[in-house]
């Protein structure tokens, strides 16, 4: 049985042109869809972290006294306060006595005047005042407030100490980054 050239059926150059045009949209639709999913993925591998510094965190506050715990539990004026200079820009978490932070990995814990330069995690406590009014302090038996984790703070890239939304001028953007909020408390 033999083929004749004459009845073999090839490709016109405007069906490849048309294959090749297809063929680009599809591979750029696939690589479209891969930097949210792989920003997704990154997230969501920060948000294991973030509950792991929670549960490092609540360990570390119940082994305190409390009235060290009570010292860094900011009320809720206090909390509002914090939020309209985040607001405004000129909230600088490093600067906060009272926050505290944990490494990319949520292994360590450090004081916000620690030298430390992996404080990834940022933590704060805010007191529940329908739980535990400050009046009550003296003979409560226990501290309610809800334990807020936010990242990132500080990323070390290439030996170098980066702060997300720190800008030259001294504004700190901190609209960008995760927010975990935990209820907790700690008994006496």
């Amino acid at each position: 049985m033999r083929i004749s050239i004459n009845s073999a059926r090839a490709f016109s150059l405007v069906e490849v042109v048309v294959a090749i045009g297809v063929l680009a949209v599809g591979v750029t639709l696939v690589l479209a869809l891969s930097a949210p999913l792989t920003r997704s993925v990154s997230s969501t591998g920060d948000s294991e972290t973030a509950l792991r510094v929670v549960s490092r965190s609540l360990a570390h506050l119940r082994a305190r006294p409390f009235q060290e715990v009570r010292a860094l539990v900011k009320t809720e004026a206090e909390y509002r306060a914090q939020l309209a200079a985040e607001d405004a820009g000129t909230y600088d978490p490093l600067a906060d006595a009272r926050a505290f932070f944990a490494s990319a990995d949520g292994g360590e814990l450090f004081q916000a005047g620690s030298d430390a330069q992996d404080k990834y995690f940022e933590v704060q406590l805010v007191r529940n005042e329908a739980l535990s009014p400050p009046e009550d302090d003296a003979h409560a038996a226990v501290l309610a407030f809800t334990l807020r984790v936010r990242w990132p703070t500080q990323v070390i890239a290439g030996g170098a100490v980066v702060r997300p939304g720190a800008s030259a001028d001294g504004y700190w953007d901190h609209s960008q980054k995760e927010t975990l909020f935990v209820a907790a408390c700690v008994a006496r």
